[in-house]
Protein backbone atom coordinates (compact mmCIF):
# COMPACT_ATOMS: atom_id res chain seq x y z
CA UNK A 1 0.00 0.00 0.00
CA UNK A 2 1.37 3.46 -0.77
CA UNK A 3 1.62 6.32 1.85
CA UNK A 4 -1.05 8.33 2.36
CA UNK A 5 -0.75 11.97 0.09
CA UNK A 6 -0.73 15.19 2.17
CA UNK A 7 -3.27 17.58 3.12
CA UNK A 8 -6.33 17.15 5.30
CA UNK A 9 -9.52 16.06 3.39
CA UNK A 10 -13.44 16.88 4.26
CA UNK A 11 -15.96 14.15 3.83
CA UNK A 12 -19.61 15.62 3.28
CA UNK A 13 -22.69 12.96 3.59
CA UNK A 14 -26.37 13.47 2.82
CA UNK A 15 -28.54 14.13 5.66
CA UNK A 16 -31.70 15.35 4.68
CA UNK A 17 -35.07 13.51 5.64
CA UNK A 18 -35.68 10.87 3.11
CA UNK A 19 -31.86 10.18 2.57
CA UNK A 20 -31.77 7.77 5.25
CA UNK A 21 -28.45 6.07 6.72
CA UNK A 22 -26.60 4.77 4.62
CA UNK A 23 -24.53 7.60 3.12
CA UNK A 24 -23.88 8.98 6.96
CA UNK A 25 -22.69 5.80 8.09
CA UNK A 26 -20.75 5.29 4.75
CA UNK A 27 -19.17 8.70 5.43
CA UNK A 28 -18.63 8.64 8.78
CA UNK A 29 -16.78 5.05 8.43
CA UNK A 30 -14.58 6.72 5.68
CA UNK A 31 -13.31 9.65 8.05
CA UNK A 32 -12.47 7.03 9.95
CA UNK A 33 -10.23 4.24 7.83
CA UNK A 34 -8.93 7.51 6.38
CA UNK A 35 -7.64 8.55 9.83
CA UNK A 36 -6.67 4.71 10.33
CA UNK A 37 -4.37 5.41 7.01
CA UNK A 38 -2.96 8.23 8.19
CA UNK A 39 -4.49 11.03 6.35
CA UNK A 40 -6.19 14.21 8.06
CA UNK A 41 -9.97 13.67 7.47
CA UNK A 42 -13.11 15.36 8.67
CA UNK A 43 -17.03 14.83 8.74
CA UNK A 44 -18.63 17.69 7.84
CA UNK A 45 -21.87 17.73 9.79
CA UNK A 46 -24.32 21.09 9.30
CA UNK A 47 -25.70 21.40 12.34
CA UNK A 48 -26.52 20.14 16.26
CA UNK A 49 -29.32 17.37 14.17
CA UNK A 50 -26.82 15.91 12.07
CA UNK A 51 -24.68 15.50 15.25
CA UNK A 52 -27.89 13.91 16.56
CA UNK A 53 -28.80 11.75 13.73
CA UNK A 54 -25.46 10.32 13.77
CA UNK A 55 -25.71 9.27 17.52
CA UNK A 56 -28.94 7.47 16.63
CA UNK A 57 -27.56 5.71 14.07
CA UNK A 58 -25.64 3.83 16.71
CA UNK A 59 -22.34 3.71 13.95
CA UNK A 60 -20.17 1.44 15.44
CA UNK A 61 -17.13 3.81 16.10
CA UNK A 62 -17.79 6.08 18.84
CA UNK A 63 -17.27 9.73 17.43
CA UNK A 64 -14.42 11.29 18.21
CA UNK A 65 -15.36 14.97 18.28
CA UNK A 66 -12.07 15.64 17.20
CA UNK A 67 -12.88 14.34 13.60
CA UNK A 68 -16.57 16.02 13.77
CA UNK A 69 -16.67 19.95 12.24
CA UNK A 70 -20.05 22.20 11.88
CA UNK A 71 -20.84 24.72 9.68
CA UNK A 72 -19.05 27.06 12.07
CA UNK A 73 -15.93 25.46 13.09
CA UNK A 74 -14.87 25.13 9.71
CA UNK A 75 -11.89 26.37 8.02
CA UNK A 76 -12.08 28.25 4.77
CA UNK A 77 -9.30 27.41 3.42
CA UNK A 78 -6.38 24.69 3.55
CA UNK A 79 -8.44 21.40 2.30
CA UNK A 80 -7.00 19.15 -0.07
CA UNK A 81 -9.93 18.54 -1.53
CA UNK A 82 -13.47 18.01 -0.54
CA UNK A 83 -15.85 14.77 -0.72
CA UNK A 84 -19.68 14.88 -1.41
CA UNK A 85 -21.88 11.84 -0.98
CA UNK A 86 -25.00 14.27 -1.38
CA UNK A 87 -26.93 11.84 -3.41
CA UNK A 88 -28.00 15.05 -5.62
CA UNK A 89 -26.01 17.78 -4.74
CA UNK A 90 -27.95 21.12 -5.26
CA UNK A 91 -26.08 24.24 -7.62
CA UNK A 92 -25.74 26.56 -5.08
CA UNK A 93 -24.32 24.43 -2.17
CA UNK A 94 -21.93 22.51 -5.57
CA UNK A 95 -20.46 26.12 -6.23
CA UNK A 96 -19.82 26.76 -2.61
CA UNK A 97 -17.66 23.87 -2.01
CA UNK A 98 -15.80 23.90 -5.69
CA UNK A 99 -14.08 27.38 -4.54
CA UNK A 100 -13.06 26.33 -1.04
CA UNK A 101 -11.24 23.21 -2.95
CA UNK A 102 -11.26 20.46 -6.06
CA UNK A 103 -14.46 18.61 -5.16
CA UNK A 104 -15.09 14.27 -5.57
CA UNK A 105 -18.11 13.18 -6.02
CA UNK A 106 -19.01 9.58 -4.71
CA UNK A 107 -22.31 8.49 -6.45
CA UNK A 108 -23.38 11.63 -7.66
CA UNK A 109 -26.11 11.83 -9.64
CA UNK A 110 -27.87 15.28 -9.43
CA UNK A 111 -27.57 18.27 -12.16
CA UNK A 112 -24.10 19.29 -11.35
CA UNK A 113 -22.46 15.90 -11.79
CA UNK A 114 -20.87 17.07 -14.95
CA UNK A 115 -18.92 20.06 -12.79
CA UNK A 116 -17.24 17.87 -10.24
CA UNK A 117 -13.89 17.77 -10.43
CA UNK A 118 -13.81 13.81 -10.22
CA UNK A 119 -16.56 11.18 -10.05
CA UNK A 120 -16.00 8.18 -8.00
CA UNK A 121 -19.71 5.59 -8.73
CA UNK A 122 -19.09 3.29 -5.78
CA UNK A 123 -22.74 1.97 -6.87
CA UNK A 124 -23.14 1.32 -10.74
CA UNK A 125 -25.60 3.00 -12.93
CA UNK A 126 -25.80 6.13 -10.50
CA UNK A 127 -25.17 9.07 -12.54
CA UNK A 128 -25.30 9.73 -16.25
CA UNK A 129 -22.04 11.26 -17.66
CA UNK A 130 -19.02 8.74 -17.23
CA UNK A 131 -17.61 8.59 -13.93
CA UNK A 132 -13.61 8.35 -13.20
CA UNK A 133 -14.08 5.41 -11.76
CA UNK A 134 -16.55 2.95 -11.74
CA UNK A 135 -16.06 0.05 -9.11
CA UNK A 136 -18.74 -1.45 -6.74
CA UNK A 137 -15.34 -3.47 -5.15
CA UNK A 138 -14.68 -0.23 -3.77
CA UNK A 139 -17.69 -0.53 -1.42
CA UNK A 140 -17.01 -0.87 2.41
CA UNK A 141 -17.45 -4.69 1.87
CA UNK A 142 -16.98 -8.15 4.43
CA UNK A 143 -13.35 -7.66 5.53
CA UNK A 144 -13.04 -11.85 5.16
CA UNK A 145 -15.26 -12.62 2.01
CA UNK A 146 -17.26 -15.81 3.40
CA UNK A 147 -16.22 -18.89 2.06
CA UNK A 148 -18.40 -20.00 -1.04
CA UNK A 149 -21.41 -22.32 -0.14
CA UNK A 150 -22.99 -25.42 -1.78
CA UNK A 151 -24.49 -25.62 -5.04
CA UNK A 152 -27.90 -25.65 -3.54
CA UNK A 153 -27.17 -22.09 -1.67
CA UNK A 154 -30.77 -20.46 -0.57
CA UNK A 155 -32.70 -24.12 -0.76
CA UNK A 156 -34.41 -24.95 1.34
CA UNK A 157 -34.71 -21.87 2.61
CA UNK A 158 -34.01 -21.29 6.77
CA UNK A 159 -33.06 -17.54 7.33
CA UNK A 160 -34.50 -14.60 5.55
CA UNK A 161 -33.34 -11.00 6.23
CA UNK A 162 -35.27 -8.13 5.62
CA UNK A 163 -33.35 -4.88 5.87
CA UNK A 164 -34.79 -1.59 3.97
CA UNK A 165 -32.40 0.48 5.49
CA UNK A 166 -32.81 3.36 8.41
CA UNK A 167 -35.89 5.15 7.35
CA UNK A 168 -37.99 2.74 5.11
CA UNK A 169 -40.62 5.85 4.13
CA UNK A 170 -42.42 3.50 2.18
CA UNK A 171 -43.23 1.18 4.86
CA UNK A 172 -41.71 -1.64 2.86
CA UNK A 173 -39.86 -4.03 5.18
CA UNK A 174 -43.36 -4.45 7.44
CA UNK A 175 -45.27 -5.03 4.22
CA UNK A 176 -42.68 -7.82 2.92
CA UNK A 177 -42.02 -9.56 6.64
CA UNK A 178 -46.52 -9.35 7.03
CA UNK A 179 -46.54 -11.62 3.83
CA UNK A 180 -43.41 -13.84 4.53
CA UNK A 181 -44.91 -14.87 7.36
CA UNK A 182 -48.48 -15.88 5.98
CA UNK A 183 -46.88 -18.12 3.34
CA UNK A 184 -44.27 -19.40 5.59
CA UNK A 185 -46.40 -20.73 8.43
CA UNK A 186 -43.37 -20.02 10.81
CA UNK A 187 -41.49 -22.88 9.20
CA UNK A 188 -38.86 -19.84 8.46
CA UNK A 189 -36.92 -17.61 10.72
CA UNK A 190 -37.32 -14.10 8.96
CA UNK A 191 -35.19 -11.22 11.01
CA UNK A 192 -36.69 -7.66 10.35
CA UNK A 193 -34.12 -4.74 10.89
CA UNK A 194 -36.83 -2.09 11.22
CA UNK A 195 -35.93 1.44 10.55
CA UNK A 196 -34.38 3.03 13.27
CA UNK A 197 -35.53 6.39 12.03
CA UNK A 198 -38.96 5.36 11.93
CA UNK A 199 -41.51 3.41 13.67
CA UNK A 200 -42.22 -0.31 13.14
CA UNK A 201 -45.83 -0.81 14.06
CA UNK A 202 -45.15 -4.17 15.24
CA UNK A 203 -47.52 -3.85 18.24
CA UNK A 204 -49.34 -6.68 20.44
CA UNK A 205 -49.28 -8.34 16.58
CA UNK A 206 -50.12 -12.35 16.33
CA UNK A 207 -48.17 -12.27 14.12
CA UNK A 208 -44.79 -11.86 15.65
CA UNK A 209 -45.64 -14.99 18.08
CA UNK A 210 -47.04 -17.25 14.65
CA UNK A 211 -44.96 -16.39 12.58
CA UNK A 212 -40.73 -16.98 13.56
CA UNK A 213 -40.19 -13.45 13.28
CA UNK A 214 -37.18 -11.16 14.81
CA UNK A 215 -37.15 -7.79 14.66
CA UNK A 216 -33.99 -6.03 15.48
CA UNK A 217 -32.85 -2.12 15.45
CA UNK A 218 -29.99 -2.88 14.45
CA UNK A 219 -27.09 -5.64 13.56
CA UNK A 220 -23.94 -4.29 14.16
CA UNK A 221 -21.12 -4.83 11.47
CA UNK A 222 -24.45 -6.14 9.27
CA UNK A 223 -21.64 -6.56 5.93
CA UNK A 224 -20.12 -9.43 8.40
CA UNK A 225 -22.94 -11.01 8.98
CA UNK A 226 -24.88 -11.11 5.62
CA UNK A 227 -23.30 -14.98 5.12
CA UNK A 228 -25.29 -16.23 8.05
CA UNK A 229 -28.19 -15.69 5.57
CA UNK A 230 -29.80 -17.45 2.92
CA UNK A 231 -31.58 -14.66 1.46
CA UNK A 232 -31.53 -10.51 1.44
CA UNK A 233 -34.71 -9.11 0.70
CA UNK A 234 -33.73 -5.14 0.25
CA UNK A 235 -34.31 -1.84 -2.25
CA UNK A 236 -31.84 -1.01 -4.51
CA UNK A 237 -28.46 0.24 -2.72
CA UNK A 238 -25.36 -0.72 -0.58
CA UNK A 239 -26.23 -3.44 1.08
CA UNK A 240 -27.62 -5.61 -1.93
CA UNK A 241 -24.21 -5.43 -3.17
CA UNK A 242 -22.66 -6.26 -0.07
CA UNK A 243 -24.72 -9.14 -0.19
CA UNK A 244 -23.65 -10.16 -3.70
CA UNK A 245 -20.46 -10.02 -2.16
CA UNK A 246 -21.14 -12.21 0.43
CA UNK A 247 -22.46 -14.88 -1.65
CA UNK A 248 -26.01 -14.61 -0.54
CA UNK A 249 -29.27 -14.72 -2.93
CA UNK A 250 -30.89 -11.25 -3.21
CA UNK A 251 -34.25 -10.07 -3.85
CA UNK A 252 -35.42 -6.75 -4.16
CA UNK A 253 -38.65 -4.55 -3.89
CA UNK A 254 -38.42 -0.44 -5.00
CA UNK A 255 -39.86 2.29 -2.80
CA UNK A 256 -39.82 4.46 -6.13
CA UNK A 257 -39.11 4.47 -9.73
CA UNK A 258 -35.91 5.67 -9.33
CA UNK A 259 -34.59 2.82 -7.54
CA UNK A 260 -36.71 0.69 -9.95
CA UNK A 261 -34.46 2.22 -12.53
CA UNK A 262 -31.53 1.56 -11.01
CA UNK A 263 -32.19 -1.83 -9.65
CA UNK A 264 -32.92 -2.81 -13.26
CA UNK A 265 -30.18 -1.13 -14.92
CA UNK A 266 -27.85 -3.17 -12.51
CA UNK A 267 -29.10 -6.58 -12.88
CA UNK A 268 -31.01 -7.25 -9.92
CA UNK A 269 -34.85 -9.18 -9.69
CA UNK A 270 -37.67 -7.06 -8.73
CA UNK A 271 -41.40 -7.88 -8.76
CA UNK A 272 -41.74 -3.74 -8.77
CA UNK A 273 -42.87 -0.88 -6.76
CA UNK A 274 -44.45 -0.12 -3.51
CA UNK A 275 -46.20 -1.88 -0.84
CA UNK A 276 -48.38 -3.82 -2.89
CA UNK A 277 -45.70 -5.72 -4.14
CA UNK A 278 -44.70 -7.68 -1.02
CA UNK A 279 -47.36 -10.07 -1.61
CA UNK A 280 -46.17 -10.95 -5.10
CA UNK A 281 -42.78 -11.34 -3.55
CA UNK A 282 -43.72 -13.46 -1.18
CA UNK A 283 -45.21 -15.93 -4.32
CA UNK A 284 -42.21 -15.79 -5.84
CA UNK A 285 -39.66 -16.81 -2.95
CA UNK A 286 -42.05 -19.48 -1.53
CA UNK A 287 -44.17 -20.83 -4.32
CA UNK A 288 -46.43 -23.72 -3.72
CA UNK A 289 -46.10 -25.86 -6.56
CA UNK A 290 -41.99 -26.59 -5.06
CA UNK A 291 -41.87 -24.11 -2.45
CA UNK A 292 -40.27 -21.69 -4.47
CA UNK A 293 -37.22 -24.47 -5.21
CA UNK A 294 -37.03 -23.30 -8.76
CA UNK A 295 -37.07 -19.34 -8.39
CA UNK A 296 -34.45 -19.66 -6.04
CA UNK A 297 -32.20 -21.62 -7.89
CA UNK A 298 -32.48 -19.46 -10.91
CA UNK A 299 -32.17 -15.97 -8.18
CA UNK A 300 -28.89 -17.70 -7.12
CA UNK A 301 -27.68 -18.23 -10.43
CA UNK A 302 -28.56 -14.52 -11.20
CA UNK A 303 -26.85 -12.91 -8.05
CA UNK A 304 -23.25 -15.30 -9.42
CA UNK A 305 -23.63 -13.98 -12.41
CA UNK A 306 -24.15 -9.99 -11.01
CA UNK A 307 -21.30 -10.80 -8.64
CA UNK A 308 -18.69 -11.22 -11.21
CA UNK A 309 -20.53 -8.53 -13.51
CA UNK A 310 -19.78 -6.24 -10.70
CA UNK A 311 -16.39 -6.94 -9.90
CA UNK A 312 -17.73 -8.75 -6.98
CA UNK A 313 -15.76 -12.08 -7.16
CA UNK A 314 -12.11 -10.76 -7.40
CA UNK A 315 -9.90 -11.56 -4.25
CA UNK A 316 -8.18 -8.53 -3.77
CA UNK A 317 -9.57 -5.39 -3.73
CA UNK A 318 -8.62 -1.66 -2.43
CA UNK A 319 -11.34 0.29 -0.45
CA UNK A 320 -12.58 3.96 -1.08
CA UNK A 321 -10.75 4.53 2.05
CA UNK A 322 -7.37 3.38 0.81
CA UNK A 323 -8.09 4.80 -2.67
CA UNK A 324 -8.99 8.26 -1.24
CA UNK A 325 -5.83 8.31 0.75
CA UNK A 326 -3.40 8.74 -2.32
CA UNK A 327 -5.53 11.55 -3.82
CA UNK A 328 -3.09 14.41 -4.05
CA UNK A 329 -5.26 16.92 -6.65
CA UNK A 330 -3.69 19.51 -8.70
CA UNK A 331 -6.62 21.53 -10.02
CA UNK A 332 -6.57 25.01 -10.35
CA UNK A 333 -10.01 27.12 -9.32
CA UNK A 334 -8.97 29.33 -12.22
CA UNK A 335 -7.91 29.11 -15.96
CA UNK A 336 -4.29 29.36 -16.46
CA UNK A 337 -4.39 31.64 -19.17
CA UNK A 338 -7.28 34.06 -18.38
CA UNK A 339 -7.61 33.73 -15.13
CA UNK A 340 -11.25 33.30 -15.60
CA UNK A 341 -12.64 30.92 -12.86
CA UNK A 342 -13.17 26.95 -13.20
CA UNK A 343 -14.86 26.22 -9.57
CA UNK A 344 -17.59 24.81 -10.18
CA UNK A 345 -18.64 26.96 -13.28
CA UNK A 346 -17.02 24.73 -16.53
CA UNK A 347 -17.98 21.11 -17.40
CA UNK A 348 -16.02 18.07 -17.28
CA UNK A 349 -15.35 17.21 -21.19
CA UNK A 350 -13.36 13.60 -20.50
CA UNK A 351 -12.39 11.23 -17.48
CA UNK A 352 -9.93 9.13 -16.52
CA UNK A 353 -9.42 6.98 -13.47
CA UNK A 354 -6.32 9.51 -12.72
CA UNK A 355 -7.56 12.92 -13.95
CA UNK A 356 -9.93 14.96 -15.66
CA UNK A 357 -10.09 17.72 -18.44
CA UNK A 358 -11.53 20.79 -18.86
CA UNK A 359 -11.89 23.85 -21.44
CA UNK A 360 -12.08 27.38 -21.00
CA UNK A 361 -15.27 29.29 -22.15
CA UNK A 362 -13.65 32.58 -22.65
CA UNK A 363 -10.76 31.93 -24.17
CA UNK A 364 -10.28 27.94 -24.95
CA UNK A 365 -7.55 26.68 -23.22
CA UNK A 366 -7.69 23.26 -22.32
CA UNK A 367 -6.61 21.97 -18.72
CA UNK A 368 -6.06 18.82 -16.88
CA UNK A 369 -6.72 18.30 -13.46
CA UNK A 370 -4.33 15.41 -11.91
CA UNK A 371 -5.71 13.25 -9.23
CA UNK A 372 -3.18 10.62 -7.83
CA UNK A 373 -4.68 7.19 -7.83
CA UNK A 374 -2.38 4.42 -8.08
CA UNK A 375 -4.12 0.54 -8.49
CA UNK A 376 -7.19 2.39 -8.98
CA UNK A 377 -9.95 0.85 -11.30
CA UNK A 378 -10.69 2.60 -14.80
Amino acid sequence: MSLPASGPVLVVPALEKGSGGGHLTRCASLVVELRSLGREAFLFLKDEAGFRRLERLAFADSPDAGWLVGGESLSPSGWAFVVLDRRRTPAGEFRRWAELAPVVGIDEGGRCRKYFDFLIDVIPGTGGQRANIVDASLLPLPKNKPAKKGDNVGFPLRRILVSFGREDNAGLGEATVRELAKKAGGKIEITFIAASLGKPSFKNDTILDNGNIIVKENIPDLAERLGEYDLLITHFGITAFQALYAGISVLLISPTRSHERLARKAGFVSPGIGRRKAKKLAGMVLAEEDCGRAFLEKLRERCDELAERHGLNRPERIGLAELLAGFAPVAPRNCPACGAGFAGKIPVVERFGDRSHVRCRHCGTAARFDFTAAKAAG
